[in-house]
């Protein structure tokens, strides 16, 4: 429980009240907190940042009328009874927002160990560093305003407590997701009710209203740049499948349609006349394309996420639509096929098609209709996802799903056979000739991680595929694949307090996934990511800091079907990005293009990662062995038949040194993936020998002898 006190912040009480700090300077008052207790509260002043007492009351006119009274001050109600009952006293506290990011005091508010989440954030959260909003962000704050990092130095108040008392008001950016001097520039009522008094700043007014009414807090959110060297193009299709019935529809005369949305390589002076008008339904846009770029399906995603209509239009992309040609680097490129989760839509994913497509992939992200969240027909008409097709009871769950996952691992092989088509004859004057068919990989998160398995098991034309945190729901899926196969997996996957879903496919997942490693008869990759939740690999947690702003709770649902998905962990977006692109980069140009890739072998960049790997084709070269053996041979002056590799290990260097400089030395150079060779005298006594270390890069263009790892070794009788 707090006590008056514990909200008493006697920087920010003398900041905020310069009459008050001159009245301590001239002697008229011992200290501000005298002032406070005696006149103050009653005056209606405001003990620190996180007391407004003018919100309080406004927000709670029950509490308004017993102040008016002179019952109670708005303070002296808080402390007596607005804590226990739940009662926020200032905006700037996002009491779901906080319980969702910081799940261990959720749990210990739940054991009745503190009174609330605002108790905990007054009494240790704020110490401890915790945001209570998710608009503010401490670091980006003081790091963008050097004049406030010197005073909160000095001890002489917080950051958030600057911007919410001066901060917001004089238009200064709390966050990447909040920019003051947008919000006041934007929207002139908001300056004028600042300027006027009657809201303290533009923060305040998007937080008590602005947010629900749809207002922008920023000008836009930009999706990371692709990794490699080509930029990017975007373009669609439709295909209909005569000859397949709608299973989704109750339509007895209906088939299967299936879009395909696809992201590749341009060149950067391409003849851009030859591409002919896209579909009315579907308007090319200007400039980068659109994030989602049907305009009443993009609406539809935001407003069933919670978020206001055009959050989508604020996300920029870094691809354009229908206006540059095909890059000219490759006769050919290979291609990679997406199938997207359940109840989603692919262009959730479009960071990861968008960095593919810059290493000289044509990337094809598959939209099954009625398995996809909200997708548009040829003729215009929408397909919503088919959750009538789900079952009310979890014990019927698992073929309605297995039923599901046959039709989206058969879209795969019709749109194989459609890009052959494409291939011979391209429409839209891309394609034709262009695709390698011959090298086909396809990855996949989620229901469409088990897809791309499936797909790969059934179709032969695939030759790799990546599965996303694939939620296995039946042995039938577990089995000796013979391809390539990554399988990335989040730290947690299910809820499984949340519900009966839930617990029934997280008990499943947990006993089944490990199977799809562990019974590979092909190359196979097992990558689990620390930190990690279900919804991480996707554009969710480079979305989520905006999309917190608006709609704070967990999705973990399928079209509004429950399935106990968690959502994203703690695990920065960018870096975990980072880490997704590298992965499935190094994973398709050694399975697809056959080139040597050491983070495969296990020179991970990224100390969050777990690897495993069985039957890897990524071996060390033999030319590797060789040089190290020659070059150790005439440093040693040993004999050609005593001297053998005992052991070698990838790992990763911390420089172009191999982290043995010479006095002077430059190594320009950093973290350079290479082998950590161990090599035995086997002339020794038996069972004793000496070992002697060196170290080399990945190829073996650099080798060095670390003579401090010199140590006898146990060598088998």
């Amino acid at each position: 429980m707090l006590v008056a006190e514990d909200l008493f912040n006697e920087g920010y009480y003398l900041a905020k009240n310069p009459d008050i700090a001159a009245a301590i300077a001239t002697g008229a008052i011992s200290s501000a907190a005298e002032h406070f207790f005696t006149f103050g509260e009653v005056e209606g002043r405001d003990p620190s940042a996180f007391f407004d007492s003018r919100y309080y009351l406004e927000t709670n006119p029950d509490v308004a009328a017993v102040v008016a009274d002179f019952q109670f001050t708005a303070l002296e109600h808080f402390i007596e009874f607005g804590q226990r009952e739940g009662r926020s006293p200032t905006p700037f506290f996002d009491l779901t927002w906080y319980r969702d990011r910081h799940p261990d005091v959720a749990a210990a508010v739940d054991r009745d160990e503190i009174t609330g989440s605002f108790v905990h954030y007054v009494l240790n959260g704020a110490e401890e560093g915790r945001s209570p909003s998710p608009i503010y962000d401490e670091s980006f704050y003081l790091n963008a305003n050097p004049d406030i990092a010197a005073a909160v130095g000095r001890d002489e108040l917080t950051g958030i407590e600057h911007f919410i008392s001066f901060g917001s008001a004089e238009g200064r950016r709390a966050s990447e997701v909040f920019d003051s001097r947008f919000y006041l520039d934007t929207y002139p009522d908001v300056a004028l009710a600042v300027s006027n008094g009657a809201i303290d700043s533009p923060a305040e007014h998007f937080l008590r209203s602005g947010r629900f009414e749809g207002r922008l807090s920023v000008p836009n959110v930009a999706l990371p740049e692709p990794t490699g060297p080509l930029n990017v193009g975007q373009t669609s299709y439709q295909f209909r499948d005569p000859g397949r019935p709608e299973i989704f529809t109750p339509d007895p005369n209906d088939t299967r349609e299936v879009g395909l949305k696809v992201w590749y390589p341009v060149g950067t002076n391409a003849d851009n006349s030859s591409q002919p008008p896209f579909p009315p339904t579907l308007p090319p846009t200007q400039g980068n394309a659109s994030y989602i770029r049907d305009a009443f399906i993009s609406q539809a995603v935001a407003t069933a996420q919670g978020v206001y209509p055009n959050f989508y239009n604020t996300i920029a992309t870094n691809s354009r639509f229908n206006t540059a040609g095909l890059a000219t680097t490759a006769e050919r490129y290979p291609v990679i096929l997406f199938a997207h989760g359940l109840g989603v839509i692919p262009d959730v994913y479009t960071n990861y098609f968008e960095d593919l497509a810059s290493h000289g992939y044509i990337v094809g992200a598959i939209d099954h209709s009625y398995v996809a969240g909200i997708s548009r027909l040829s003729n215009g008409a929408i397909a919503p996802f088919a959750s009538n097709f789900l079952p009310a009871d979890p014990s019927q769950l698992e073929g309605a799903l297995t039923q599901t996952l046959a039709e989206t691992s058969q879209d795969v092989s019709f749109i194989l056979d459609q890009l052959a088509g494409v291939n011979a004859n391209d429409p839209q004057r891309l394609f034709t000739g262009k695709l390698d068919l011959e090298r086909v990989g396809i990855f996949g998160h989620s229901l469409g991680g088990l897809t791309a398995i499936a797909a790969l098991q059934r179709d032969r034309r695939l030759d790799a595929a990546v599965s996303l945190d694939p939620t296995v729901i039946s042995p039938q899926l577990v089995g000796a694949i013979d391809r390539p196969l990554m399988v990335m997996n989040a730290a947690s996957t299910f809820d499984v307090d949340r519900s009966p879903i839930g617990q029934l496919l997280g008990f499943a997942d947990r006993q089944l996934r490990p199977g799809l490693f562990q019974q590979a008869t092909g190359s196979a990759y097992n990558v689990t990511i620390d930190g990690t939740e279900h919804e991480d690999f996707s554009d969710r947690p480079l979305l989520f800091p905006l999309q917190a702003l608006y709609s704070p709770d967990r999705l973990g649902q399928a079209g509004g079907y429950d399935i106990g998905l968690t959502d994203i962990g703690r695990l920065d977006g960018d870096r975990l990005t980072a880490i997704v692109r590298e992965y499935n980069t190094s994973f398709f140009d050694r399975h697809l293009k056959g080139e040597s890739e050491p983070l495969l072998a296990g020179a991970s960049l990224f100390p969050e990662v777990r690897f495993e790997t069985r039957n890897s084709d990524v071996a060390v070269r033999e030319s590797v062995r060789n040089a190290v053996l020659q070059q150790a041979r005439s440093e040693l002056a040993l004999p050609d038949t005593n001297l053998g590799v005992f052991s070698i290990t990838p790992t990763l260097w911390p420089d172009g040194c191999l982290g043995l400089s010479q006095p002077g030395e430059i190594c320009t150079q950093a973290q350079v993936p290479g082998w950590s060779v161990l090599l035995s005298d086997p002339s020794q006594p038996p069972n004793q020998s000496f070992s002697y270390a060196y170290r080399t890069d990945f190829d073996g263009t650099e080798i060095r002898r670390d003579p401090s790892a010199i140590a006898p070794v146990s060598l088998p009788v």
